[in-house]
């Protein structure tokens, strides 16, 4: 699944003063391009199911990052509701991927478990690259244009095991972004990610800018 939206969060309740909305869910298989960008783009946030379908990254599980990214090292956090730091997360250090999933990413784990975020590929797992293509609608990253073409670390992966979360949160500059959404134990059906998104019209955001 791909979600393109503005500030984003996970397993929060609503705060006051925000309103709600349900979310579209739609298939890569009939959502075109044009349609995307006159009604989703810059817009309003969207599940688009299947945009990955037929890319060797349907398979990434964790078995398969602790065996093809062995000198991977990921920064672990962990969400501290009183924190002042971005999306509640206080940075918890550095350590290698294998590790973090063999002893982090396991069924049943406790809610205060660390959130690893968020590992550069280029950097860390080259190879992974050459496994997925961007979909359609996203042909353009702001950050190359604006980099000489040398971008700020995307695309990346964050690992959340079950129980982590983020606070409410502003992302960079408040620009769009998508992320894609996978099964570390191999596909599945189950929800895998709850998201809670706010509109950036709404004022009531800025009391979050600290964050964001």
């Amino acid at each position: 699944a791909v979600v393109g939206g503005v500030a984003v969060s996970s397993y929060l309740t609503s705060p006051p003063g925000f309103a709600i909305s349900a979310c579209d869910v739609r298939s890569a298989s009939e959502l075109s391009y044009f349609e995307f960008n006159a009604t989703y783009a810059q817009k309003q946030p969207v599940v688009i199911r299947g945009a990955f379908d037929g890319m060797p990254a349907v398979d990434w599980t964790k078995a398969n990052f602790v065996e093809n990214c062995k000198d991977a090292l990921v920064t672990t956090y962990e969400f501290k509701e009183a924190a002042k730091h971005w999306a509640n997360l206080k940075q918890v250090g550095n350590m290698s991927l294998s590790d973090y999933l063999t002893t982090h990413f396991t069924n049943g784990v406790a809610a205060t478990d660390l959130y690893g975020f968020e590992m550069q590929l280029k950097l860390h797992c080259p190879a992974k690259l050459e496994e997925f293509e961007i979909p359609k609608y996203f042909p353009g990253d702001f950050f190359h244009f604006a980099t000489n073409m040398t971008g700020l670390g995307w695309p990346s992966v964050l690992f959340g095991p079950q129980g982590t979360q983020t606070g409410l949160h502003i992302d960079t500059h408040r620009l769009p972004f998508w992320i894609a959404v996978f099964d570390g134990e191999g596909p599945s059906t189950r929800p895998l990610k709850h998201f809670r998104t706010f509109s950036h019209e709404d004022n009531n955001l800025r009391k979050y800018g600290r964050q964001g």
